[in-house]
């Protein structure tokens, strides 16, 4: 299973951050994990609710 930073995410569907962040604070998506930077980590199936959102 593939992951992507929050950073990949945004450059992929096209979509702000700040959009993102917003989605996470209606409870409509959330990070899958953090990586040893403390990078939001998101996954398949994370991104693909984000694609879902966003039309």
């Amino acid at each position: 299973m593939e992951v992507m930073t929050l950073r990949e995410i945004c450059e992929a569907l096209e979509v702000s951050r700040r959009a993102v962040q917003g989605y996470e604070k209606a409870g409509l998506v959330s990070a899958t994990d953090q990586n040893k930077y403390g990078h939001l980590l998101y996954d398949e199936a994370a991104m693909l609710r984000i694609e879902q959102i966003k039309l």
